[in-house]
């Protein structure tokens, strides 16, 4: 988890740099740009100012001669007192130069002296002001902007670039403060999680971790509960099955071999008679085994149906018609109720057939002489419900949310004399989902208990 730590902290970093880098790089042109404009924007008031002066200067005394003093003048605040200096003139801005150029465009006077005899270039002349008297231009006035990287201008752009670099520091530094604590905020859950993941790697299924926040961190949180509590509900399951398995496995084997070794000992004699009971418990055992390998192909989805268009009426008839010797035997009644013509349903005929004779041999078992089985269907939307429905005594209703379970039994309802081994409504549920339907069980209004499991209709439906 450090690492992510790590790579969180160092991806707020990158991204402050360069965000702090391009914002300070922008706004130092912004400001250094904007800052010559404004300069330069004066310099332009100035030279309005100035040029009358200097045309009044030139109308006075005919000639640019002696203008270098009348500019020092000029530029200097309280100096200057005649028709040439401006009132209240304050002198000009520090760094400003001032370039006076005759007629012609040779320099005859520059407030920094460097110019003064050389000739201006035709892009200066064009962007100094023309000074003219009498409708005849005289000369040029040219005030250049100062240079930013000296003087005053220099130190108050060093003053901005360091309080953006001030500025940046501080921001920088309390963003990477943030984001070091948002990564261990989220770094911290992880830690648990991992620790938690280890020790139910280890068995330990009971291991849970309090859900502090909903976000996604939280939402894994709570996903990786419920998956230790599936863990914990699955191995408890494993283990209950492979109990109950044993014991299922034990009793035939205990008859079976009792029996035998009766015959051995000459307790029993070798005939038929000893010979039917061993008979018998190996065809318990065949059931069980076969229903066990039946689920665990279902589990792992390699059960193969062969899904046809089935006639649902039909198919309860013929379930009917198997179930009657046995039912007559126990002087319990077996009808078929089919209200009209049902859609045909999709299903595999030899698995539903099965889910059939499941839930009428569980009916069996638990309808006393004298009872009566119903067989139903009817169409329900896109799907057809079946129902088996006894006149039993019914379900505990502590038993209902279980009884679809393995090896379940209830303790009046379901009790191990009766015949069963737990596996028949286990394998009625898991085929019914397998075919896309669902299954449940109820206790009637007017007694018994009633079975019901939906099929799909079948594409094209019709008889």
């Amino acid at each position: 988890m450090r690492t992510l730590w790590l790579k969180i902290v160092g991806v707020v970093a990158v991204a402050l740099v360069v965000a702090l880098g391009a914002v300070g790089y922008a706004y130092n042109r912004a400001a250094t740009a904007g800052f010559g404009v404004y300069v330069s924007r004066g310099g332009q008031r100035w030279a309005e100012t100035l040029a009358p002066q200097l045309e009044d200067y030139y109308a006075r005394t005919g000639s640019w001669d002696g203008v270098a003093a009348f500019l020092e003048a000029y530029a200097t605040p309280g100096m200057g007192r005649g028709r040439g200096a401006m009132a209240g003139a304050g002198g000009l801005p520090y760094g400003q130069r001032v370039i006076v150029a005759d007629a012609r465009g040779r320099v005859v006077a520059d407030s920094f002296g460097e110019r003064v005899g050389q000739m201006l270039a035709e892009d200066d002349l064009q962007r100094g002001a023309a000074l003219s008297v009498n409708g005849a231009r005289v000369g040029t006035l040219l005030v250049a902007a100062p240079m930013l990287n000296q003087g005053p201008e220099a130190e108050f752009l060093a003053a901005v670039r360091n309080g953006i670099l001030v500025g940046g520091l501080l921001a920088g530094g309390l963003a990477l403060l943030l984001g070091s604590l948002l990564a261990f905020q989220i770094t911290l859950p992880l830690r648990a999680l991992t620790q938690a993941a280890r020790r139910v790697a280890n068995g330990d299924l009971a291991q849970r971790i309090a859900v502090r926040s909903r976000d996604e961190v939280g939402a894994l949180t709570q996903a990786f509960n419920e998956m230790a509590a599936a863990l914990e509900r699955n191995e408890a399951a494993r283990r209950n099955m492979i109990a109950d398995i044993a014991h299922e496995l034990r009793t035939p084997l205990a008859a079976i071999r009792g029996n035998l070794e009766g015959i051995l000992d000459g307790v029993f004699p070798s005939g038929a008679e000893s010979v039917a009971p061993v008979y018998e418990q190996t065809l318990l055992l065949s059931r069980l085994v076969d229903d066990l390998r039946d689920l665990a192909l279902a589990d792992a989805g390699q059960m193969r149906l062969e899904r046809v268009p089935v006639d649902v009426g039909e198919l309860l008839h013929s379930v009917a018609a198997a179930v009657q010797p046995q039912a007559s035997e126990q002087g319990i009644v077996v009808d078929v109720a089919v209200p009209g013509p049902l859609p045909r349903a999709e299903a595999d005929p030899l698995r539903i057939r099965q889910v059939l004779l499941n839930l009428v041999g569980n009916a069996l078992r638990h309808t006393p002489s004298g009872g009566r089985i119903v067989l139903s269907a009817e169409a329900a939307g896109d799907s057809v419900a079946v129902s088996v429905r006894d006149t039993g005594p019914g379900i505990d209703p502590s038993d209902l949310p279980h009884i679809f379970d393995r090896f379940y039994r209830g303790d009046s309802s379901r009790a191990r004399d009766s015949g069963g081994h737990g596996l028949g409504l286990a394998i009625v549920r898991r085929w019914v989902e397998l075919h896309g339907g669902r299954v449940w069980a109820e206790n009637p209004p007017s007694g018994g208990a009633q079975f019901t499991f939906t099929l799909p209709v079948a594409p094209d439906g019709s008889l």
